[in-house]
């Protein structure tokens, strides 16, 4: 899933090489399914039905030839995937100096309270 991250950031660099984006999409799959299989895989995608949704329409947008407004909707949908487990590697940030106490004000404020709130339920 590494790998699938990388290619993801090379094609966005590379002005959104849509060979690059549609590797790291199957990579991503792949990835997953080999980390936790294909029962756990698709109940993760049932789960988080926002994200999963939003990364089908942009994979969609990507195939058809829009791949900045693909890549935008993904990115999107892999934050709606993600956002719990972000709040919480904030928090271990909060250690680091000299930019900790930006990270403690950003995790704090009212718009991520609400989404950690959110997640919780």
């Amino acid at each position: 899933m590494g790998i699938s991250a990388i290619l993801y950031g090379i094609g966005i660099l590379l002005f959104f090489d849509r060979a690059l984006l549609l590797l790291s999409n199957v990579l991503f799959l792949v990835g997953l399914y080999i980390l936790v299989g294909l029962q756990e895989t698709i109940m993760f995608f049932g789960r988080k039905i926002k994200g999963s949704i939003a990364l089908i329409i942009g994979l969609v947008f990507i195939v058809t030839g829009f791949k900045f407004i693909g890549a935008c909707i993904q990115i999107y949908g892999i934050y709606e995937f993600f956002k719990a487990y972000a709040l919480k590697f904030l928090g271990y940030f909060e250690w680091i100096p000299f930019i900790g106490p930006y990270i403690h004000k950003l995790r704090h404020s009212s718009n991520l309270k609400k989404s950690d709130d959110a997640s919780k339920v």
